[in-house]
């Protein structure tokens, strides 16, 4: 059984860090905290380190599918995924976007967290609400 360490940065990124061989069970109490952590924020963003990860259980795929739906995520970054690893991630995203067409949740891959963080940051930035200054200048 492995474990799932999280951590949070700034701009409501979530950095989830997967260590030995994941379970359906793992996926699910990971879905619980994120939802906790997540609780009231407008955006939510993802970065998965797959560095540590061992074998994926197929509940733990069905339940990434889950996770992914229910969680509202507008990004995820995947660092550290292997060949295979990257082809489930794929086929697990593409379940939900067809499960849910409503909302642009982009996936990428990454081969440094640093280059993770910024593509996540600058997605928190582009969904931000402008700030009162900038609508008050464009209102001019």
């Amino acid at each position: 059984m492995g474990q799932v360490l999280v951590h949070e940065e700034p701009h409501d990124i979530f950095v989830a860090r997967y260590v030995g061989d994941v379970s359906g069970a793992d996926v699910v109490r990971l879905t619980e905290e994120l939802q906790r952590r997540m609780a009231g924020k407008p955006h939510a963003f993802l970065l998965s380190d797959f560095h540590h990860l061992g074998r994926v259980s197929a509940d733990a795929r069905s339940a990434g599918v889950d996770m992914l739906r229910d969680l509202h995520l507008r990004g995820t970054a995947i660092i550290g995924a292997s060949v295979h690893i990257r082809v489930i991630s794929k086929l697990v995203f593409k379940a939900t976007e067809l499960l849910n067409k409503s909302v642009e949740r982009p996936m990428r891959f990454f081969d440094t967290e640093a280059e993770a963080l910024a593509w996540l940051t600058e997605r928190s930035r582009e969904l931000a609400p402008p700030s009162r200054l900038s609508q008050r200048l464009s209102d001019l």
